[in-house]
């Protein structure tokens, strides 16, 4: 069974929007009120989902295990795979699960949900990028190109499942873009610029790293302006294995630092 999917996220990729549409036609949605990270206007523009809205969300708690019965009620016994475009949506979803995984108060069905599904997802992009001979298209440009309608410049995840849905099922039919048709570029929205990072106070400490390198044996410091800078450089396997935003692994790093721990190999101290 095939679940097409398409998820809308903060800019620090947790996701606020579910939508989903099956073989069979039926439509899922779900919006989730996010806890770790804000709804900027650059999200509200793409979206049409502001802060304020956000707030008013239900819970992952109560989104996530509705989402699950629902695709479990559509399960035919032959399995469930979810078809994305691109890797964006799987990114989300296991930036999502670090999220919840770091509260501690999470229910075992957000866990259980979130891994199922990022287990589940597989990119059908190529399809559509070979189906079209263009290695770059986007969604909205390929469903411009096939049907002469531009989607909405609003982001919404059922209308972008629909859209995935109806060119894969085509595209499984053995369809192509003719040879003599033009790819049309879709109408990007103009957003404001991205939000400025902000590093909580307690990581913007200035940090020195210490280690023994493996090979040569030398003793090796590196001076970090903060913490964050000292875990995207040096912990960078840890954020990858572990699917942990660069904020989770540098308030490692500040607790390695603190308590006098080894974290990713490394000793950490606070310069001021």
């Amino acid at each position: 069974m095939r679940i097409y999917l398409d998820l809308e996220a903060t800019e620090g990729g947790e996701i606020i929007a579910i939508g989903a549409v099956a073989e069979n036609g039926k439509r899922f949605f779900s919006a989730i009120r996010p806890c770790f990270t804000p709804v900027t206007p650059r999200i509200a523009v793409l979206t049409g989902i502001t802060a304020d809205e956000a707030e008013e969300f239900p819970l992952a708690e109560t989104a996530i295990p509705r989402f699950v019965n629902w695709v479990l009620e559509q399960d035919t016994g032959l399995g469930i795979v979810f078809l994305t475009f691109g890797e964006n949506d799987k990114c989300f979803a296991k930036k999502t699960l670090a999220f919840y995984k770091e509260d501690c108060g999470t229910p075992d069905s957000v866990l259980e949900g979130l891994s199922w599904l990022i287990a589940n997802m597989s990119d059908c992009s190529l399809l559509i990028h070979k189906a079209f001979r263009c290695p770059n298209i986007s969604l909205r440009s390929a469903y411009l190109t096939l049907r002469e309608t531009e989607l909405s410049p609003i982001h919404n995840p059922v209308e972008d499942a629909l859209a995935l849905k109806e060119l894969i099922d085509l595209i499984l039919g053995g369809w192509t873009l003719p040879e003599n048709a033009t790819v049309v570029k879709a109408t990007k929205p103009n957003l404001p610029p991205k939000m400025k990072e902000i590093i909580p106070e307690n990581l913007n400490r200035k940090v020195v790293a210490y280690w023994v390198q493996s090979k040569t044996k030398k003793d090796m410091t590196c001076v970090f302006s903060n913490c964050v800078k000292a875990a995207t450089t040096l912990c960078g396997q840890s954020i990858q294995q572990n699917h942990m935003d660069k904020y989770q692994v540098a308030t490692r790093v500040w607790n390695a630092a603190i308590t006098g721990e080894s974290y990713c190999g490394r000793k950490f101290f606070l310069v001021d």
